[in-house]
């Protein structure tokens, strides 16, 4: 499996760390991406997270930080304490 367009960005606001992760839906032989991996890359990205504690991004920070999601694209978040 081949994939690519995979992102990762931490917003930081005030005492708080705003983190969005990027996952393709594809693969480059347009074949579906198993959920299994996704709910891999999110533990590992948001430290243990399961998939029913992370949210769709907010648009606004999205806008702010001038990403646009494409089609074919799984983009989550999640705040953590700053430390």
């Amino acid at each position: 499996m081949e994939f690519a367009d995979l992102g990762f960005g931490v917003v930081v606001l005030d005492t708080i760390e705003y983190r969005i992760l990027v996952l393709p839906t594809l693969d480059s032989q347009r074949r579906p991406i198993p959920e299994e991996l996704h709910v891999a890359l999110i533990q590992i990205a948001f430290e243990g997270s399961r998939l029913d504690e992370v949210e769709p991004p907010d648009p606004e920070i999205l806008r702010q930080i001038g990403y646009v999601p494409r089609p074919f694209e799984f983009v989550v978040a999640k705040t953590r304490e700053r430390r």
